[in-house]
Protein backbone atom coordinates (compact mmCIF):
# COMPACT_ATOMS: atom_id res chain seq x y z
CA UNK A 1 0.00 0.00 0.00
CA UNK A 2 2.59 2.08 0.80
CA UNK A 3 4.30 1.96 -2.78
CA UNK A 4 0.65 2.55 -4.22
CA UNK A 5 0.75 5.56 -2.27
CA UNK A 6 4.21 6.82 -3.78
CA UNK A 7 3.37 5.93 -7.22
CA UNK A 8 0.12 6.93 -7.73
CA UNK A 9 -0.45 10.10 -5.48
CA UNK A 10 2.62 11.69 -3.66
CA UNK A 11 5.06 11.17 -7.00
CA UNK A 12 2.34 12.59 -9.92
CA UNK A 13 1.26 15.24 -7.64
CA UNK A 14 4.32 16.78 -6.33
CA UNK A 15 5.59 16.22 -10.36
CA UNK A 16 2.67 18.42 -11.62
CA UNK A 17 2.75 20.43 -8.43
CA UNK A 18 6.21 21.52 -9.10
CA UNK A 19 6.03 21.76 -13.00
CA UNK A 20 2.90 23.78 -13.24
CA UNK A 21 5.03 26.64 -10.93
CA UNK A 22 8.14 26.09 -13.20
CA UNK A 23 5.75 26.80 -16.24
CA UNK A 24 4.60 29.94 -14.80
CA UNK A 25 7.86 30.95 -13.14
CA UNK A 26 9.56 32.36 -16.04
CA UNK A 27 5.87 33.99 -17.85
CA UNK A 28 4.52 35.39 -15.18
CA UNK A 29 6.46 38.88 -15.52
CA UNK A 30 6.12 39.29 -19.62
CA UNK A 31 2.11 38.48 -18.92
CA UNK A 32 1.89 40.95 -16.07
CA UNK A 33 4.24 43.54 -18.16
CA UNK A 34 2.38 42.71 -22.27
CA UNK A 35 -1.22 41.37 -21.15
CA UNK A 36 -2.21 43.42 -18.15
CA UNK A 37 0.31 46.81 -18.35
CA UNK A 38 1.74 46.20 -15.28
CA UNK A 39 5.18 48.38 -14.65
CA UNK A 40 7.68 46.39 -12.30
CA UNK A 41 6.77 48.27 -9.60
CA UNK A 42 3.23 47.10 -9.86
CA UNK A 43 4.09 43.58 -10.67
CA UNK A 44 6.51 43.47 -7.11
CA UNK A 45 2.94 44.52 -5.40
CA UNK A 46 1.11 41.92 -6.90
CA UNK A 47 3.56 39.00 -6.05
CA UNK A 48 3.61 41.22 -2.62
CA UNK A 49 -0.18 40.44 -2.97
CA UNK A 50 0.16 36.51 -3.68
CA UNK A 51 2.58 36.26 -1.13
CA UNK A 52 0.89 38.27 2.49
CA UNK A 53 -2.40 36.32 1.59
CA UNK A 54 -0.64 33.18 1.87
CA UNK A 55 1.41 34.05 5.04
CA UNK A 56 -1.56 35.46 6.81
CA UNK A 57 -3.77 32.37 5.51
CA UNK A 58 -0.91 29.22 6.61
CA UNK A 59 -2.14 29.47 10.17
CA UNK A 60 -5.36 28.91 9.73
CA UNK A 61 -5.30 26.18 7.02
CA UNK A 62 -2.90 24.28 9.08
CA UNK A 63 -5.80 24.22 11.58
CA UNK A 64 -7.74 23.06 9.22
CA UNK A 65 -5.28 20.63 7.70
CA UNK A 66 -5.34 19.15 11.16
CA UNK A 67 -9.04 18.70 11.47
CA UNK A 68 -10.44 18.05 8.21
CA UNK A 69 -9.98 15.24 5.58
CA UNK A 70 -7.10 15.89 3.87
CA UNK A 71 -8.82 15.04 0.20
CA UNK A 72 -11.16 17.75 0.98
CA UNK A 73 -8.56 20.37 1.34
CA UNK A 74 -6.46 19.30 -1.52
CA UNK A 75 -9.10 19.15 -3.73
CA UNK A 76 -10.48 22.54 -2.47
CA UNK A 77 -6.95 24.13 -3.02
CA UNK A 78 -6.13 22.88 -6.42
CA UNK A 79 -9.75 23.68 -7.98
CA UNK A 80 -9.05 27.50 -6.11
CA UNK A 81 -5.97 27.66 -7.58
CA UNK A 82 -6.87 26.02 -11.20
CA UNK A 83 -10.37 28.97 -10.74
CA UNK A 84 -7.61 31.60 -10.29
CA UNK A 85 -5.32 31.01 -12.64
CA UNK A 86 -8.06 30.74 -15.15
CA UNK A 87 -9.63 34.17 -14.00
CA UNK A 88 -6.21 35.49 -14.16
CA UNK A 89 -6.24 34.84 -17.55
CA UNK A 90 -9.48 35.78 -18.29
CA UNK A 91 -10.09 39.02 -16.60
CA UNK A 92 -6.97 40.81 -15.20
CA UNK A 93 -6.39 43.61 -16.94
CA UNK A 94 -5.64 46.68 -14.66
CA UNK A 95 -3.54 46.40 -11.28
CA UNK A 96 -6.33 46.16 -8.89
CA UNK A 97 -7.88 42.97 -10.44
CA UNK A 98 -4.19 41.24 -10.63
CA UNK A 99 -3.47 42.19 -7.19
CA UNK A 100 -6.83 40.85 -6.26
CA UNK A 101 -6.20 37.76 -8.20
CA UNK A 102 -3.15 37.25 -6.81
CA UNK A 103 -4.11 36.78 -3.39
CA UNK A 104 -6.55 34.23 -4.12
CA UNK A 105 -4.04 32.23 -5.86
CA UNK A 106 -1.57 33.04 -2.64
CA UNK A 107 -5.05 31.84 -0.55
CA UNK A 108 -5.28 28.59 -2.67
CA UNK A 109 -1.43 28.06 -1.81
CA UNK A 110 -1.91 28.26 1.92
CA UNK A 111 -5.22 25.87 1.57
CA UNK A 112 -2.81 23.11 -0.56
CA UNK A 113 0.50 23.71 1.32
CA UNK A 114 -0.37 22.37 5.16
CA UNK A 115 -2.44 19.68 4.23
CA UNK A 116 -0.05 18.22 1.43
CA UNK A 117 2.85 18.64 4.06
CA UNK A 118 0.37 16.92 6.38
CA UNK A 119 -0.29 14.09 3.52
CA UNK A 120 3.58 13.56 3.31
CA UNK A 121 4.45 13.19 6.96
CA UNK A 122 1.79 10.97 7.30
CA UNK A 123 2.86 8.45 4.24
CA UNK A 124 6.77 8.74 5.21
CA UNK A 125 7.63 5.75 7.67
CA UNK A 126 9.63 7.15 10.37
CA UNK A 127 12.65 4.68 9.82
CA UNK A 128 12.45 5.99 6.01
CA UNK A 129 11.94 9.41 6.17
CA UNK A 130 15.61 10.50 4.55
CA UNK A 131 14.77 8.35 1.59
CA UNK A 132 11.43 9.66 1.35
CA UNK A 133 12.03 13.36 1.04
CA UNK A 134 14.96 12.54 -0.94
CA UNK A 135 12.75 11.01 -3.29
CA UNK A 136 10.13 14.13 -3.41
CA UNK A 137 13.33 16.19 -3.61
CA UNK A 138 14.53 14.61 -6.83
CA UNK A 139 10.83 14.86 -8.09
CA UNK A 140 10.59 18.39 -7.57
CA UNK A 141 13.60 19.07 -9.08
CA UNK A 142 12.42 17.63 -12.14
CA UNK A 143 9.21 19.20 -11.98
CA UNK A 144 10.95 22.71 -11.57
CA UNK A 145 13.36 22.03 -14.83
CA UNK A 146 11.01 20.73 -16.75
CA UNK A 147 7.91 23.54 -16.23
CA UNK A 148 10.45 26.31 -17.28
CA UNK A 149 11.18 24.31 -21.03
CA UNK A 150 7.88 23.38 -21.49
CA UNK A 151 6.27 26.93 -20.53
CA UNK A 152 8.56 28.47 -22.72
CA UNK A 153 8.32 26.32 -26.07
CA UNK A 154 4.15 26.80 -25.78
CA UNK A 155 4.72 30.55 -24.98
CA UNK A 156 6.81 30.32 -28.16
CA UNK A 157 4.27 28.15 -30.20
CA UNK A 158 1.11 29.81 -28.70
CA UNK A 159 1.09 32.48 -26.81
CA UNK A 160 1.44 33.20 -23.10
CA UNK A 161 -1.92 33.00 -21.71
CA UNK A 162 -2.30 29.37 -23.53
CA UNK A 163 0.89 28.32 -20.48
CA UNK A 164 -2.15 29.60 -18.09
CA UNK A 165 -4.71 27.94 -19.02
CA UNK A 166 -3.03 24.51 -19.25
CA UNK A 167 -1.46 25.50 -15.76
CA UNK A 168 -5.25 25.70 -14.71
CA UNK A 169 -6.49 22.72 -16.57
CA UNK A 170 -3.59 20.61 -14.77
CA UNK A 171 -4.90 22.11 -11.32
CA UNK A 172 -8.05 21.24 -12.05
CA UNK A 173 -6.97 18.07 -12.87
CA UNK A 174 -4.92 17.46 -9.51
CA UNK A 175 -8.43 18.39 -8.07
CA UNK A 176 -10.76 16.09 -9.25
CA UNK A 177 -8.08 13.56 -8.45
CA UNK A 178 -7.75 14.23 -4.83
CA UNK A 179 -11.42 14.38 -4.42
CA UNK A 180 -12.23 11.24 -5.92
CA UNK A 181 -8.83 8.88 -4.69
CA UNK A 182 -9.26 7.70 -1.00
CA UNK A 183 -5.67 9.21 0.16
CA UNK A 184 -7.00 8.99 3.53
CA UNK A 185 -7.35 5.23 3.37
CA UNK A 186 -3.99 4.45 1.95
CA UNK A 187 -2.57 6.34 4.57
CA UNK A 188 -4.24 3.98 7.26
CA UNK A 189 -2.69 1.64 5.32
CA UNK A 190 0.68 2.28 5.27
CA UNK A 191 0.53 2.94 9.30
Amino acid sequence: AENQLFKKVLIPGMFLQTMTGGLLLPLLPLYAQNKIGLTPSQYAVMLLAGGAAAAFSFLPMGHLADHFRLKTLLGSGFAMSAISLLLFSLVAREPLSAYLLAGLVGLSYAVVLPAWNNLLAKAIPPERQATGWGVFATVEGMGIAVGPALGGIMAKTYEISSVLILCAVLLAAMSCFYFLYPVEKIITKTK
